[in-house]
């Protein structure tokens, strides 16, 4: 997916260049998403198997802050970086994921904190 997304980017650039900047990488972050919710999990489950936590817990605050961050600006967009929602369904379609992220945020901000999480 990562080779995906970096091909529809570049090609974007190279071979649309009047298209602005903002699509490609609109294209970019949103295809991260994916990723970082696994680079997410992995942190989380290693920091409760008491796999350096400190490093793994530190990790994951990152990594899920720039998910947040990240969807946020996917939903609402952010100016000259990130194109808003090009219609209504796609951004539905965004607030669904915030929907059904917002449960598993939390279970991981548990664990930044030093919640033990159940099995």
């Amino acid at each position: 997916m990562n080779d995906t997304v970096g091909v529809i980017s570049s090609k974007y650039g190279a071979e649309l260049p009047e298209l602005p900047a903002v699509v490609g990488m609109t294209v970019n972050l949103a295809g991260r998403q994916r990723m970082l919710t696994q680079k997410a999990a992995k942190e989380a489950c290693l920091a409760a198997a008491g796999v350096d936590p400190q490093k793994n817990v530190a990790n994951l605050t990152e990594s899920l802050s720039l998910f947040d961050a990240t969807l946020d600006a996917l939903i609402n967009g952010y100016a000259g970086t990130i194109m808003p929602p090009p219609n209504d369904e796609i951004r539905a379609k965004l607030l669904q994921v915030k929907d059904l992220w917002t449960p598993v945020d939390k279970i991981l901000i548990g664990i930044t904190k030093g919640v033990v999480p159940s099995k």
